[in-house]
């Protein structure tokens, strides 16, 4: 499992070159993504910005053993780093998303 270590210097370095959502392009952006599941359980998939606020949950339910993928269409909001979070209530996994 990779681990992000951020500093308050770049953190703000980050902030500093969002952009407003009136400035975003209005291009369809898709984000692909997937992960492989190790015990079938009920998982929670969750996008955060890079403030921890939760914005949508992508899914919420079963998932059995294998290979699976999901996809985010990210709407009114402007682009920078985001995180995708995994969770089954043993474990929690977290990607990076750039938009």
């Amino acid at each position: 499992m990779k681990k992000f270590v951020f500093t308050i210097a770049a953190l703000l370095l980050l902030c500093a070159h969002r952009l407003p959502v009136s400035a975003r392009s209005n291009m369809a952006w898709i984000h692909n993504f997937g992960f492989d599941v190790s015990l079938p359980g009920n998982y929670t998939i969750t996008i955060h910005d890079i403030y921890g606020n939760k914005l949508e949950t992508l899914f919420s339910g079963m998932l059995e053993e294998g290979r699976d993928k999901f996809s985010w269409k990210p709407e009114n909001i402007a682009h920078g780093m985001y995180f995708c979070r995994i969770t089954d209530n043993r474990l929690v996994k977290i990607m990076t998303i750039n938009y």
